[in-house]
């Protein structure tokens, strides 16, 4: 075989690879860590919101049911 040919094989076997490689670098790059998604769990706004309201601070988070009177009934705990 020509030494050419060879070059051009291992070039042509060495796309995929590096087609993983880029795509799993871009990937890492654009991923947000955990705990900057949008889906918080709402027990945590839940309790920020009752430790607002004990410190007479009145900034609720959350004002639908069932988690004010909850917030509330935690705030006077």
């Amino acid at each position: 075989m020509n030494f050419n040919v060879k070059i051009v094989k291992l070039g042509l076997f060495s796309i995929i690879p590096m087609a993983f490689l880029l795509f799993y670098l871009w990937l890492g790059l654009n991923q947000t860590p955990y705990f900057h998604s949008y889906n918080s769990d709402p027990q945590y706004i839940h309790i920020f919101s009752a430790l607002n309201l004990s410190q007479g601070i009145f900034e609720i988070g959350n004002l639908d049911n069932p988690g004010t009177p909850l917030q509330v009934f935690e705030a006077v705990v």
